[in-house]
């Protein structure tokens, strides 16, 4: 009977202590999840304020005003704890619950453009087992907003960004525009003997090509409309146009083309 009766009085100490941690332990568990959706509400909040930067920017006052920024802290508390909800934070370990959740930390588009919204609390666990279990715990979200290209920030030694153009090997001017027709031309073939009546679209009439039909008096040639040559091979390596995209820097002197340059 003694042993039985030793067995149930320390089954009566140990159980309540044994229940008691362990819902300490669920408390502290409650708090991580918690910590978890706040940093996922304020990364969120964060983001959309990114979108909206220039506006929240200009806001009651300019860059660095005081009532411009306590709007933006304001509306940045309404968003996180609305996404949230009451309800939840209500019920969770924080002390204080929404009333308890301070942003005074956060500043929203100061003079660095920067979005940083901070949320700070304690932690009230539903049984403080060892009672030392109130830890301050902050969460933060940081993202620079977008403002827009600002041209008269650009830094002295940032090279500006070059125009691409398009020339030849051969070509006499740089094109703006790869689909310029004479960057894709048509060839033709005609008997040499007709070449007296056809015209280049300048007008021009056709001479032999210097690279292919000299000393020709007959037989097949090949013409393209925009060059005023005609040859007697498709392989002439004025018939071959490779283009290519270079910097206008790179356009070797050319003029640019009159038709996609206007």
């Amino acid at each position: 009977m003694s042993s039985s009766g030793s067995l149930t009085t320390e089954t009566a100490f140990v159980l309540p202590v044994f229940l008691f941690a362990m819902i300490s332990v669920m408390s502290l568990t409650e708090a991580v999840r918690f910590s978890s959706e706040m940093s996922s509400a304020l990364c969120e909040t964060a983001t959309e304020y990114a979108k909206y930067a220039y506006a929240v920017r200009n806001t009651v006052g300019g860059p660095g005003d005081l009532g411009g920024r306590l709007l933006g802290i304001a509306a940045a508390r309404t968003q996180v704890t609305g996404m949230l909800g009451e309800e939840y934070i209500s019920q969770s370990p924080v002390e204080g619950g929404a009333g308890g959740i301070s942003f005074l930390r956060s500043s929203v588009m100061g003079s660095d453009d920067m979005i940083d919204l901070v949320a700070s609390y304690r932690i009230d666990p539903y049984y403080d087992f060892l009672g030392i279990m109130h830890p301050a715990v902050t969460d933060r979200a940081r993202i620079r907003g977008f403002t827009g290209y600002d041209n008269a920030r650009r830094g002295l030694d940032e090279p500006e960004e070059e125009e691409l153009v398009y020339i030849t090997e051969h070509g006499s001017v740089y094109h703006k525009s790869r689909s310029c027709r004479h960057l894709n031309f048509t060839i033709r073939s005609r008997d040499i003997s007709q070449l007296e009546h056809e015209r280049a679209n300048d007008g021009s009439r056709y001479y032999p090509c210097e690279y292919c039909s000299r000393g020709i008096r007959s037989g097949m040639v090949y013409l393209t409309d925009d060059g005023n040559r005609y040859h007697t091979s498709l392989r002439c390596r004025s018939l071959s146009r490779t283009v290519r995209e270079v910097p206008i820097s790179q356009a070797g002197g050319r003029p640019p083309c009159r038709d996609c340059s206007r």
